[in-house]
């Protein structure tokens, strides 16, 4: 984990790449960081800079600068935002965040409560998110119903959709890990280039409980040997700046109309400092 001053020199790095031409892209009322001409929803945020972005480009900028530096910031004055999800509307609501005294004055405590922030900003857009997401799930699950009454379907089927606009798919746990565990690994590194010990490291983390898998429905772990339903969107969406997983049981539930069970609302999770959302040890596959 770097210094303060090194988060904010990245934290500033993330901006420059999309303050250039920024005055074009309002005159031509083009998105702020692809220039492509604004058509249907726009993603505008609340600050005086008053650059607007294609809901995608606005979205991934978002997510981006809130892994990297534990808060969503806008993309061009770097204003920190505070994200809100509105459930009924369906839709991303933003504001101002107010800035505590640590982050103000710069303090050493600063990285600390920004990571407090972050891990708390997670916890609730996935409170806010699960209504909506729900909601998906049944729809998707009536239409399907409906389709079963028709008999045998030909072609590819739809999939069912996350609030995010991705697709979910479904994947057995061993899988995720083994994607999970394919990013976290440095991509030079030699336990990559071979398979047989590439997968006894996944599974010995995935046995110990090394890695670990959390349901966004019911905040349950994911058994080592179920499936689970992930979407295609990964961590490129502030709407879940990390992957986005629903156990097999949740998803059934819900596709069926049963109930789910679901977590009760949490106060304030454990920081371990922004962006930080590895959920395995640090093992080092070189000592296998």
């Amino acid at each position: 984990m770097g210094t303060e001053s090194d988060l904010a020199d990245i934290c500033t790095e993330v901006g420059q790449a999309t303050s250039c031409n920024v005055q074009a892209a309002q005159l031509t009322e083009s998105c702020g960081i692809c220039f492509e001409p604004l058509e249907g929803s726009v993603l505008e945020l609340p600050c005086a800079c008053k650059v607007s972005f294609c809901t995608t480009c606005g979205d991934r900028s978002l997510c981006e600068s809130f892994k990297t530096c534990g808060e969503a910031r806008c993309p061009t004055c770097r204003l920190p935002v505070q994200v809100d999800f509105d459930a009924e509307k369906n839709s991303l609501v933003f504001s101002r965040q107010a800035q505590d005294v640590e982050v103000q004055e710069g303090s050493m405590s600063a990285l600390w409560a920004r990571g407090t922030r972050a891990n708390h900003t997670r916890e609730k857009i996935i409170e806010q998110v699960r209504p909506a997401q729900i909601r998906n799930l049944q729809t998707f699950g009536a239409k399907q119903a409906v389709l079963g009454t028709e008999g045998p379907a030909s072609g590819p089927q739809p999939a069912p959709k996350c609030v995010c606009g991705g697709s979910f798919f479904k994947q057995s746990v061993l899988d995720r890990a083994r994607s999970y565990m394919r990013r976290s690994i440095p991509q030079d590194h030699h336990v990559l280039q071979r398979p047989l010990m590439f997968e006894t490291f996944v599974r010995q983390n995935l046995d110990a409980g090394r890695v670990t898998f959390t349901c966004d429905m019911c905040s349950n772990v994911l058994e080592t040997d179920g499936v689970v339903w992930t979407c295609e969107n990964d961590d490129r969406t502030i709407l879940h700046s990390t992957t986005y997983d629903i156990c097999g049981d949740c998803f059934d539930r819900v596709t069926s109309g049963r109930d789910v069970v679901l977590p009760e609302p949490k106060g304030p999770p454990i920081s371990y400092g922004p962006g930080d959302s590895a959920k395995f040890s640090d093992t080092d596959p070189m000592d296998m």
